[in-house]
């Protein structure tokens, strides 16, 4: 599945079936393998409304969201769905309380699984090859001062996204933008050798 932007979450975010539906083409794109043997045979079924899988081979039953950070979430799919589209172009716990609709103890919850995780994923641990770098403003509300007459940004969470040409996304939030952070996610994000397209940064 090609990289998703923030528009294309629209259609997930109001169709619980719809999610497991996405989260199944993400996880198992060559197919639905059992997360305890690994085998490709299984016999399928519904419950509750929700599609289920059961292993021919060791008999383990499990859904598409099984040993993932959706299990045992008492939080809806399509909601987490949101969640990680807002945490893609960086949000506040306190912000993404407010816009999902969660309390705020859920949203620092489910932030700081999305955080581990990504931190785990090869994925998104290191982009090569040409690789641009570009920043935003997520948050608070934004006034011009003398103080910030370069950005034109108060009260805002700088946010840092990376990409590299074959469609690799990583996205960081940074509580402020400083030169040397930046070279320390450079390092931690993007493999050595790699072209970097920096045009908005003085590194």
């Amino acid at each position: 599945m090609s990289e998703m932007g923030l528009y294309d979450y629209r259609k997930f975010i109001v169709n619980e079936e719809a999610c497991y539906t996405l989260v199944r083409e993400i996880r198992w794109p060559n197919g639905i393998r059992c997360p305890r043997c690994k085998n490709k045979d299984q016999w399928h079924y519904q419950e509750k409304g929700i599609q289920k899988h059961r292993c021919k081979t060791c008999n383990y039953k499990f859904s598409d969201i099984t040993k993932t950070i959706f299990q045992k979430s008492r939080t809806p799919l399509s909601k987490w769905i949101l969640a990680i589209a807002l945490f893609k172009i960086g949000i506040s716990a306190r912000q993404m309380s407010k816009e999902v609709k969660l309390t705020y103890k859920a949203a620092w919850s489910m932030m700081h699984k999305m955080r581990t995780c990504m931190q785990k994923d090869k994925f998104f641990k290191q982009l090569s090859g040409h690789v641009e770098l570009d920043e935003t403003y997520y948050g608070g509300r934004q006034h011009r001062s003398h103080k910030y007459r370069k950005t034109g940004f108060t009260n805002k969470m700088p946010v840092v996204g990376i990409r590299s040409r074959d469609g690799k996304v990583k996205t960081i939030a940074m509580p402020k933008m400083r030169s040397h952070k930046l070279k320390e996610i450079i390092q931690k994000y993007i493999r050595k050798g790699s072209t970097i397209y920096t045009d908005d940064f003085n590194l």
